[in-house]
């Protein structure tokens, strides 16, 4: 977990969390979703299988607590998928809150 090329898929049950905190946002589209806490905001895309993909890198910025939280949900990671991540834009319709 070196290298801020890295991919990381999360199971979307990491989300669970904060959807019982009251001082998060959590919203989303059919391809991409954003959390947002009083401290960061985290942009990711939602993949088939209830899975969560962003660059490992985005993890760097959260407390360690918090990233050891994301880890536990850790399901896959791929070398160099970041450029992936950024070169694509899904065609999304409005956000909406998470359900």
């Amino acid at each position: 977990m070196s290298t801020g090329n890295r991919l990381a898929c999360f199971d979307a049950a990491v989300l669970n969390l904060y959807r019982r905190r009251e001082d998060c946002v959590l919203r989303r589209t059919d391809g991409s979703g954003r959390l947002e806490t009083p401290r960061w905001t985290l942009k990711f895309r939602v993949v088939p299988g209830e899975m969560l993909m962003l660059p490992e890198r985005e993890l760097w910025r959260l407390e360690p607590s918090e990233s050891a939280h994301w880890y536990s949900f850790l399901v896959a990671e791929y070398e160099h998928g970041a450029a992936w991540f950024s070169e694509t834009e899904p065609g999304d319709a409005p956000e909406r809150p998470w359900a």
